[in-house]
């Protein structure tokens, strides 16, 4: 078997934190969790290709290898990077959040928190958009229908189905194998053709304005768009304000989501936010 790909963190890594990320996102036929032995596995697509891929997380960083034997490609090493957020000055992060009162314990308990990423940012948009208003389970369902009906097969795998295979399936195909209301089968719809047709979404400066664009599909909204920011837009300051997990876990410090106290935490709201997410998981 061809040596593993390493990718290192940059500073303290709880790689528990992303374990259970993984474990608790999990699609049934996209991925294989196995928190316990700090493995996972799954399709991605690199350089073009769906190529299954089991990523080993250690304290210092991540052992990548193809599942079908051969070396990954040097593309995959900045895709894994942002997946597990490996660059973040986590140090700094975490002594920005220290001065919070509310957050300093965990910080000093569990330092190197980091934000778990899609792999894919139109995997990302979909599986944000089925996971609306609904529980965790219940759109883990909803994606696990996906994959199962339009994911290309790999290795008792199947990949995350293309912006093309979506937008080329008829909407009643689409919902039917979804089962789910009309409006949300056809946001999915909606972004996948606007995806299809080329759509991509930009960081840095461009970012505001490919937000712009996704705000305009029916069906997206503040939730959706604050939480691709966390998820896959490297935003650092984003604040998901209307999120369900992250009200109830501000209430269990008797703080609304416009108390002033969450200013204090920008620029690194984002990072805030996902410390609160595991208080509330």
């Amino acid at each position: 078997m061809a040596a593993p790909l390493f990718v290192a963190a940059r500073g303290p890594w709880d790689r528990a934190a992303a374990l259970h990320s993984l474990s608790t996102h999990a699609i049934d036929g996209l991925d294989r969790a196995e928190p316990d032995e700090a493995r996972h596995t799954r399709v991605m697509r690199v350089e073009g290709r769906a190529l299954p891929v089991t990523v080993r997380l250690n304290a210092d960083g991540v052992r990548a290898t193809a599942a079908d034997g051969p070396p990954l490609p040097d593309a995959a090493a900045p895709l894994i990077r942002r997946w597990f957020d490996l660059d973040a000055d986590i140090e700094q992060i975490d002594a920005h959040l220290a001065g919070s009162a509310v957050l300093a314990p965990q910080v000093s308990q569990r330092p190197g928190i980091r934000i778990t990423r899609y792999v894919d940012d139109f995997e990302a948009v979909v599986s944000i958009i089925l996971g609306q208003q609904v529980t965790l389970a219940a759109g883990r369902i909803f994606l696990g229908r996906l994959v199962d009906a339009f994911g290309e097969p790999v290795d008792g795998l199947r990949a995350f189905p293309t912006p093309e295979r979506l937008a080329e399936t008829e909407f009643e195909a689409l919902r039917d194998a979804l089962r789910m209301t009309r409006a949300r089968a056809a946001t999915v719809h909606d972004v996948s053709r606007l995806y299809a047709d080329g759509f991509t979404l930009k960081r840095g400066e461009g970012r505001a304005e490919s937000l712009g664009t996704l705000a305009a599909v029916r069906g997206i909204g503040p939730w959706t768009l604050s939480t691709l920011g966390i998820r896959t837009l490297d935003d650092t300051d984003a604040l998901p304000t209307s999120d369900a997990v992250l009200r109830r876990a501000l209430a269990a410090h008797d703080l609304t989501v416009d108390h002033p106290h969450l200013q204090t935490w920008s620029p690194y709201r984002s990072y805030a936010t996902v410390r609160l997410w595991s208080m509330g998981a």
